[in-house]
């Protein structure tokens, strides 16, 4: 299961077979949107982006669908090239920003920012298995090469911190979270340094500083701060 919130609160998951899901916020319970992603991120209850798991309208697997009407309708955005590219996760910031990173013939793990004008994907440095953005200025990435946590700014590019993650992310206010191999769970302090935290997740969500939702090794959603 993997869940992300927005910047408004919007709580969206998906299941293990690839069912997505919003949680309303009225009932507790969760609302099916009828598709089926292998990733989803979400900035907010209007605009959410997936990456598809089937072949249907022309659609291959590993395509980006993107809203911005809360899942009324769905945009496949253009994967652009014949290297054979196939997205493997996706990020949306809180400004709207849209970053994924993709696996190809011959390059894998390369990260991409989407050009909403240009209705093109951008490859900027990197080799990242997991990303997670802040906004167009700030991403967060589980490097393919060793698996340490590394920041990216638009004036330093990547940088190295002191941690070896599976997936981290990133709030609002730039409070830091992650996952370890171990499911242990980790909490970035603003002088530098990592916490370990108590519990174990499956997967992580930070909203800012005072919202932060796991998915437990039980599979069950935890909220806390």
């Amino acid at each position: 299961v993997y869940k992300r919130q927005g910047n408004d609160g919007t709580t969206v998951a998906r299941s293990y077979v690839n069912d997505v899901y919003v949680l309303n916020d009225s009932t507790r319970e969760w609302v099916g949107i009828n598709k089926k992603f292998k990733y989803v991120s979400v900035k907010d209850a209007e605009n959410m982006a997936g990456i598809s798991t089937t072949s249907s309208v022309s659609r291959d697997i590993g395509v980006v669908e993107h809203t911005t009407n809360s899942g009324r309708t769905w945009t496949a955005l253009s994967s652009e090239g014949s290297d054979g590219r196939e997205f493997t996760s996706i990020s949306i910031g809180y400004d709207g920003v849209l970053v994924a990173t993709a696996r190809a013939s011959q390059n894998s793990n390369n990260v991409y920012i989407y050009d909403f004008n240009g209705n093109k994907w951008n490859k900027i440095e990197g080799k990242m298995v997991q990303v997670d953005a802040r906004n167009k200025n700030e991403i967060w990435g589980i490097s393919s090469n060793d698996g340490y946590v590394y920041r990216w700014t638009k004036r330093r590019g990547w940088r190295q911190l002191e941690e070896r993650l599976k997936q981290v992310s990133v709030g609002e206010d730039g409070t830091v979270w992650g996952i370890d191999a171990d499911n242990k769970i980790y909490r970035l302090h603003d002088r530098g340094g990592w916490q370990n935290m108590t519990g174990k997740a499956k997967s992580i969500s930070v909203k800012d500083k005072n919202n932060v939702v796991i998915i437990g090794v039980d599979n069950k959603m935890y909220s806390g701060r």
